[in-house]
């Protein structure tokens, strides 16, 4: 069943049988469902492939990305935090002494602002005081390399969890290996690879014979005896393959 909304709340839903093609739709919320609309499937299959992502570990397949999900979810709050650190804690705040506070029979709400004006700082404004004995100081502003390092440090752990080469996320200043260190530093994630290719090889073949059942080639589509052959997802150097021709 496939099932998706437009741009304008329209809803709309399409459910494969091996026989049958039942398709309906809702224009918003709170409407009713129209009557489905029934035709016969001319491919007599349903015309899906799931892909297994790591099948033999769950009896469920689950997405690649669930070990990590929380990690990001902890690099966005603190990249949140940082922004609004940024907007309070990163201007140096200001504390003078020695001056009275503001009087409140200001006569008007002009001489009030006005008043409130005086020592209110701003990044183009210089602050002068009438008081010969005022003093004022300020607190540092706050250091957002925390914030910085903590991201670092959780992308770090991403990159070790998702097996991906940390230069692949520009850490270390984004240089990136070579020679036999960006074999080494790839291993991993060229290991991964191989473990999919192992196991989607059978849905792809199984796609390209759905694709040839749909263009009406019925021999090519009970191609059963086909083969998925992938490419090396190895980084090898033209001299190192030299080395080994020879």
């Amino acid at each position: 069943m496939k099932q998706y909304t437009d741009d304008w709340g329209g809803e709309y839903v399409t459910l494969w049988t091996p026989q049958t093609v039942y398709t309906s739709t809702r224009m918003g919320d709170g409407m009713k469902w129209e009557s489905p609309k029934e035709v016969t499937n001319p491919l007599g299959v349903v015309p899906v492939v799931p892909l297994n992502n790591r099948s033999r570990l769950r009896m469920v397949p689950f997405s690649e990305l669930a070990a990590i999900i929380p990690v990001q979810d902890a690099i966005n709050k603190i990249t949140a935090d940082a922004i609004v650190a940024s907007e309070f804690a990163a201007f140096p705040q200001r504390v003078i002494s020695g001056v009275e506070s503001l009087p409140d029979d200001a006569t008007s709400e002009e001489e009030a602002a006005a008043r409130a004006d005086a020592v209110r700082a701003y990044i183009d404004r210089i602050l002068t005081l009438d008081n010969p004995e005022a003093k004022w100081g300020q607190f540092q502003a706050a250091d957002l390399n925390n914030y910085v390092a903590l991201i670092d440090m959780l992308v770090q752990h991403m990159a070790s969890q998702s097996r991906v080469p940390f230069h692949f996320f520009l850490l270390n200043g984004g240089q990136a290996p070579s020679g036999e260190s960006i074999t080494a530093a790839e291993a991993g994630l060229v290991a991964k690879a191989h473990e999919r290719m192992l196991h989607f090889g059978e849905s792809w073949e199984e796609a390209m014979r759905l694709a040839f059942l749909v263009k009406g080639d019925t021999s090519k589509a009970k191609a059963y005896n086909a083969e998925t052959i992938w490419a090396d997802p190895e980084y090898r150097s033209k001299a190192a393959m030299a080395d080994s021709l020879l």
